[in-house]
């Protein structure tokens, strides 16, 4: 306390006051009693000036008491004396400055310094610590504050008396996890066999860290029995070390046997050796030496990947990673089990028909094998053809097999028996380097501080944390303790939550999903715009300017078309100026053809192109008429209202540009219609056209915690997307939901499914109806039709000119099959059909279109002689068999025969793509049909939508987004 002087006048009213000392003093102890004097803790220094400060209220003024002598006792605060965030406080006469009674506003704490600490500071430095801010967030909350704070000395003396503190601390701390780990075992012998997890931890990114930390954690309990933090670097040994080496080796030898005992640098060698291997990362290894030998190989000239049968793919590469991935986890009894689980992958991968390779896959009917499942069933055995997903060539097989022998030696797979990954570790380590942030610099003292704090957290919880700050000195109190169970409850619950199947399933749906957009925005912008190891960021194709985007003369021409309609118009105008396309040519269906002259002004008002408007029919996506656009001299076609049907690639000559025009509904109304028709529970299958699958998925995210959602894909179309002529075959559903108005896709799906009940839902009246197909009338009419047109002579065969409607190679394949069968056959070219027009060739007995399926389905009886689609000439040609459920896979990649479109002897070649799409890498069982499966694998995957929409497009190619 600072002495006062008092002058003459002052000492004589001071003694008038001594009589009301007595009572100020009682005053003081009562406070003290009900524990209103202040409490603190760690002292600092300031250089605040020398004078006293009286303590005003909320209002200004000066709390006094009244003395009878008329003077007044005021409480004053000291800035001279403020020690960082401790203050000081006195009660002194108003009058004559006498001072009663002084006190500090916090606690002094015991320090190895010869200053004295305060608890409020103590309590301040160890906050910030366990915040991970350090003295630059201590320094900028004064700042923002408006606080004076304690001095980087201070702070550090704080460090170092919390780091010695924790070094006494650890042993007892580790102490109390022995016995529990002990008391879980309970061995008579008092030996214990542990299993154990170890990782290590660099304190920077990347192999060139200073600081490490490594942890053991036992598997049973999940305790850390031991830890170490790990150090190549000193601050004294980089900067005088380096200068008593200039004056001499027996100089710094000196200086050195002096520091040594305060050296923070423990570890000698590379960064990377503070880090052991990760058992659980074996898998990792197999998967990078497939990788590998794949780029070696290439290099001599051999190629292992590509698209031919039985390549070594990275779809594959990520297949054979979680077979081996499984097989390690399975907790083996031995290396010698162990080894020949993970090579009867290889051999299963590897078998083919004549040569089968199951003897060790495991047996049973739910065995992942589909040979032994056979074999359990008493079925004869399908054929190897089918399971091209995992198949391997003997080429593969044989490059490969070297790897297996490194990756199963007895001295790794020993140390993989446990089966045990490391995420206790990485947990251990995300705590610890919250506490001490690697985009930080922090010494060895701090790392250790915040890896003890760390630890006990890990391993007691808030018990733990309150452990650290008793034994940094600093006293509890009932608000720790409070805000302590809090923490650990809301972390039980929330792990107890995380450990539900449900929430594991909505996270896989949330990930993929995730993963799916990302995929469709690359796949829509022409690749990733920025790649690890690209030199460039690229500008990508989708990514329109924003002197685009933001044009206001452009967005207020826009405003002419439905707010709710997205034609893509910035979109557009980027393309035209991208390409330099002078003519453009616009195609839309019969739905949209009255925005057609809006959508024209637009696009010559802000390019320098002139447009044509196609007013030809257009039923569908394969009504693309790039043929007649490239006759009117058009560099561009934008086809509106359609998927991606027709790959850009095969439009040549032109560019394409598709706009699919996304229509956004009360996607609310939809999904409570739908709540309020289906139980909790159900299981739907939600089908749409291009135009409202967005609002579909959307439709099934928020569905999925509460019902069983899909959105059925047939692939090339995207998931829940379905055609006139191409719909999914559906396996496991109670419903399907279609979003859309009218019937004719939804029909398409009745069609193939038609046991399941269909409803539809029609966004513009928002009416929820339920929807019924005649379908064995159907089957009827045609197997007559089939019938009358197998006993034909002379078959006409008739090719579809509407766009891309007909195609030739199905033309082809027919031709082919009528002359096999003796009869004659003659092509005529149409580009519509009509009864009254075929009735004018009267010598053909029986007609066969290769246009659009429905045709002949809708209206064949409309037509005097019989009308088939390729897929029931070849019924009619005794080619294939009839099928009761009638095929609707016109387009579908995954069709029955060669008379479809997407069918793999119709596709066109592939040029090589320039740019590579992410795969979505979900773990799946051995193989992909559904027999093996787990119930819950079947369903995620099906609600998920793994698949890739565009499988048979080209649009990623270089030169098709440029």
């Amino acid at each position: 306390m600072v002495a006062t002087k008092f002058s003459a006048k002052q000492r004589r009213k001071g003694s008038s006051c001594s009589a009301q000392l007595a009572k100020m003093r009682e005053r003081k102890a009562e406070l003290a009693s009900n524990g209103k004097e202040a409490e603190g803790a760690v002292a600092e220094t300031s250089s605040a000036a020398s004078m006293e400060t009286p303590v005003t209220d909320a209002q200004g003024s000066t709390p006094s008491a009244s003395l009878p002598c008329g003077a007044a006792i005021q409480l004053v605060t000291n800035p001279s004396s403020r020690r960082g965030f401790a203050h000081h406080l006195s009660l002194s006469c108003k009058d004559c400055g006498h001072v009663e009674s002084s006190t500090m506003t916090s606690k002094t704490l015991e320090s190895a310094s010869r200053q004295r600490h305060y608890e409020v500071n103590r309590k301040m430095v160890l906050s910030f610590l366990e915040a991970g801010l350090g003295f630059a967030g201590l320094q900028t909350l004064c700042e923002t504050m408006g606080m004076v704070g304690i001095s980087q000395a201070t702070y550090n003396d704080h460090l170092s008396d919390i780091h010695k503190a924790t070094e006494s601390a650890k042993r007892e701390s580790m102490d109390k996890a022995e016995s529990k780990i002990r008391t879980a075992h309970n061995t008579p012998t008092g030996v214990l066999d542990l299993a154990v997890s170890f990782d290590g931890s660099w304190q920077k990114r990347g192999h060139t860290s200073k600081h490490g930390i490594a942890a053991v954690i036992e598997a049973t309990t999940g305790l850390v029995i031991d830890y170490h933090v790990m150090a190549t670097f000193c601050q004294p040994c980089s900067s005088v070390g380096a200068k008593k080496k200039k004056e001499g080796q027996d100089v710094y030898e000196a200086w050195y046997s002096a520091h040594k005992p305060s050296c923070t640098a423990n570890h000698e060698g590379s960064s990377g050796m503070m880090e052991e291997e990760c058992t659980n990362h074996v898998a990792k290894r197999f998967g990078t030496g497939c990788r590998n030998l794949v780029a070696a190989e290439s290099k001599k000239g051999n190629t292992l990947g590509g698209r031919k049968v039985g390549a070594l793919t990275q779809q594959k590469i990520g297949l054979l990673q979680a077979h081996y991935k499984r097989a390690v986890a399975s907790k083996c009894t031995s290396t010698a089990e162990l080894r020949k689980k993970i090579l009867r992958t290889l051999k299963h991968c590897s078998s083919s028909d004549d040569k089968p390779q199951h003897d060790d896959c495991p047996t049973g009917k739910d065995s992942w094998c589909f040979y032994q499942r056979a074999l359990a069933y008493g079925r004869p055995p399908p054929s190897h053809q089918g399971k091209s997903s995992c198949y391997l060539n003997p080429q593969v097989a044989e490059a490969v097999k070297p790897l297996y022998e490194r990756l199963t030696t007895e001295a790794l797979l020993s140390r993989c028996l446990k089966g045990m990954t490391q995420n206790a570790n990485e947990s251990l380590h995300s705590q610890v380097w919250q506490r001490c942030p690697k985009h930080l610099f922090g010494g060895r003292k701090r790392i250790e501080v915040a890896t003890f704090s760390a630890v006990a957290s890990f391993n007691c919880g808030s018990a733990g944390l309150q452990h650290f700050i008793t034994a940094a000195g600093c006293p509890l109190n009932h608000h720790t303790i409070a805000r302590g169970c809090k923490r650990d409850s809301r972390r039980v619950t929330q792990a107890e939550r995380r450990q539900h199947s449900t929430w594991k399933r909505r996270r896989l749906e949330i990930s993929i999903a995730t993963s799916r957009a990302q995929q469709e925005y690359e796949r829509q912008e022409g690749g990733p715009a920025y790649a690890s190891g690209s030199s460039r960021v690229r500008r990508a194709a989708h990514q329109v300017p924003d002197e685009i985007l933001n044009n206001f003369e452009i967005n207020n021409a826009i405003k002419q078309l439905p707010e709710n309609y997205n034609f893509e118009i910035h979109k557009t105008i980027w393309k035209i100026r991208q390409t330099g396309a002078k003519r453009v040519a616009l195609q839309f269906p019969e739905g949209l053809l009255l925005f057609a002259c809006v959508i024209s002004d637009i696009i010559e008002e802000f390019t320098d192109a002139d447009t044509v408007i196609m007013g030809d029919v257009t039923y569908g996506a394969c009504c693309v008429d790039d043929f007649t656009a490239k006759a009117l001299g058009a560099e561009l076609l934008v086809h509106y209202g359609h998927s991606c049907l027709i790959p850009i690639d095969q439009t040549e000559g032109i560019q394409m540009l598709y706009v699919f025009v996304d229509i956004k509904i009360d996607t609310a109304h939809f999904i409570e219609t739908l709540k309020f028709n289906f139980q909790p529970g159900s299981k739907l299958a939600l089908v749409s056209t291009i135009q409202f699958v967005a609002a579909l998925q959307s439709a099934k995210q928020n569905l999925s915690p509460e019902y069983n959602v899909s959105t059925p894909q047939a692939k090339p179309l995207s998931p829940g997307e379905i055609l006139g002529c191409t719909s999914p075959l559906l396996t496991d559903s109670d419903a399907i939901v279609y979003l859309g108005d009218g019937r004719f896709h939804l029909e398409s799906i009745m069609i193939h499914n038609p046991d399941i009940p269909a409803y539809r839902y029609d966004p513009y009246n928002k009416a929820f109806t339920r929807e019924y197909y005649d379908t064995a009338k159907m089957h009827q009419v045609r197997q007559d039709a089939i019938r009358e047109a197998s006993k034909a002579k002379k078959i006409g065969i008739i090719l579809g000119t509407l766009g891309r409607q007909g195609s030739p190679k199905v033309m082809d394949n027919l031709k082919a099959q009528i002359a096999a069968s003796g009869r004659e056959h003659v092509i005529v070219l149409l580009s519509e059909i009509f009864p009254d027009k075929l009735k004018l060739m009267r010598d053909v007995d029986a007609w066969i279109q290769v246009a659009c399926p429905r045709l002949s389905i809708d209206w064949g009886a409309a037509f005097e002689k019989p009308l088939l689609t390729p897929y029931e000439m070849s019924v009619a040609l005794q080619l294939t068999d009839w099928q009761e459920t009638y095929p609707m896979d016109y387009y579908a990649n995954d069709s029955l025969g060669p008379w479809t479109v997407n069918n793999e002897a119709n596709k066109p070649p592939r040029q090589p793509r320039k740019t590579t799409r992410a795969k979505v890498k979900i773990e799946v069982a051995m193989e992909e049909e559904e027999g093996h499966r787990t119930s819950e694998q079947k369903d995620i995957q099906e609600k998920s939508g793994l698949e890739n929409g565009c499988s048979n497009c080209s649009c990623l190619k270089e030169e098709n987004i440029r």
